[in-house]
């Protein structure tokens, strides 16, 4: 591992970059059960440290690769938002609480949300918590009350179904967008919009199949 981490500096140095020892970390990835067979912590490999967690692009990397420590932090920044939300939202309309939830903390759960597919269910429950508590803060409800409806009337899906991890029976009624050349909004999981079904107008029988249409459209 060491002559690895020599090997990378002579590349950077070759191609006339720098290196910030500094700044520099060492990320070691296993599983739980090989924690106690690795380096621990306090080692340092061609003077650099060797951490547990490491953050590049904004995602925070743990050694076991649960992104724990990553949902920790937003869970962290979330809530913070949200109460300092919280203590002006008696001056706000429901649009402008709306618009400031979206862009200071649904916006976290969204960045980057690529990784959170696969992950163990506590960790995803601490976002999906998050979420609730976004929905309370913008319809002024209490804790008490069921955060299902609320879900329904803000039209949010629950983190597991835009995140891949809802069974297949709703995860089959999900259309994501998926531009055919490299864009930004290729990490924003966008849905495809449903089409609805034109049928004449004169045949009661269709009517149930375009109201269908309707309700997924504005769903």
């Amino acid at each position: 591992m060491e002559r690895c981490v020599i090997s990378i500096r002579q590349w950077i140095k070759t191609n006339m970059l720098k290196l910030n020892n500094d700044k520099t970390e060492i990320l070691i990835i296993r599983p739980k059960s090989a924690h106690q067979h690795l380096l621990p912590e306090s080692v340092r490999i061609d003077n650099t440290n060797v951490t547990t967690y490491a953050r590049n692009l904004g995602v925070t990397f743990d050694c076991n690769m649960s992104l724990e420590r990553h949902v920790i932090n937003i869970s962290r920044t979330a809530y913070y938002h949200l109460h300092s939300i919280g203590r002006i939202r008696r001056y706000l309309e429901q649009g402008h609480m709306k618009q400031l939830v979206h862009a200071l903390v649904i916006s976290r759960i969204d960045c980057s949300n690529r990784f959170l597919n696969g992950l163990s269910v506590a960790v995803v429950e601490k976002l999906q918590h998050v979420q609730n508590a976004c929905a309370r803060v913008i319809l002024i409800r209490s804790k008490r009350d069921h955060v299902t409806p609320m879900l329904l009337e803000l039209h949010w899906l629950p983190v597991k179904c835009l995140h891949g991890l809802a069974p297949a029976v709703l995860s089959a009624l999900l259309s994501p967008y998926c531009p055919t050349r490299s864009m930004w909004s290729l990490t924003s999981y966008y849905l495809i919009s449903p089409l609805p079904e034109l049928k004449l107008a004169n045949d009661p029988s269709q009517s149930s199949t375009q109201d269908a249409s309707v309700y997924k459209l504005l769903f």
